[in-house]
């Protein structure tokens, strides 16, 4: 569910910057990319294998029938999601995918990155996205206002709330009575099936 959740949060992201952000698994498209906007492609290899929900893309792309301009208007990045145990495979799909892509003549927004679990893979991701929005609205020559995140405060805030205080059990732990105002999911959890 790695490459899923980052792919939902860049949609989120997406849509923030006006964007129509949209999310669905690349066999979904086999067949037709969007040739309007931009394609960001996350995935993941296991054992050199795409996901199961990229099987039917991945033979799409190999098909030695596929046209040379087949892709030509098709605007993208890859972000792949791997695991450097799984050394003689690491990246596999992902960088299958960039290539073809490009070979097929789409044309590249954005560097494609790759985030290792066994390493820090948080930081991985962090380093790519830094440069995500910048590039994409230079290629599709967007104002540069596209690139800039909103600063919306601080993540979170505490609220020391006084009339506690009295409260024995709080007393008794020397903890510090707080108000929770807001409770959502920080994670997906539509597929359990760990990257690489």
């Amino acid at each position: 569910g790695t490459s899923e959740r980052l792919a939902h949060t860049i949609a989120e992201d997406a849509t923030n910057r006006g964007f129509l952000g949209t999310v669905g698994s690349l066999d979904d498209h086999v067949g037709s990319l969007p040739k309007e906007g931009g394609l960001i492609v996350v995935t993941a290899s296991y054992n050199g294998q795409p996901p199961d929900n990229a099987a039917k893309f991945c033979q799409w792309l190999r098909d030695p029938s596929l046209p040379s301009d087949a892709f030509a208007g098709v605007q993208y990045s890859v972000f792949g999601c791997g695991n450097r145990d799984w050394a003689a495979t690491y990246q596999a799909i992902p960088t299958l995918i960039d290539a073809q892509l490009e070979k097929h003549g789409a044309k590249k927004m954005y560097k494609r990155g790759e985030a290792d679990a066994r390493g820090d893979f948080d930081s991985d991701y962090r380093a790519w996205y830094s440069g995500l929005w910048s590039s994409v609205s230079t290629a599709l020559r967007l104002p540069d206002s596209i690139a800039q995140t909103e600063v919306t405060g601080p993540r979170v805030s505490v609220t020391f709330v006084n009339k506690q205080a009295a409260n024995p059990i709080i007393r008794s732990y020397s903890a510090v009575g707080l108000t929770v105002r807001a409770n959502r999911e920080l994670q997906h959890r539509e597929c359990e099936r760990p990257s690489e």
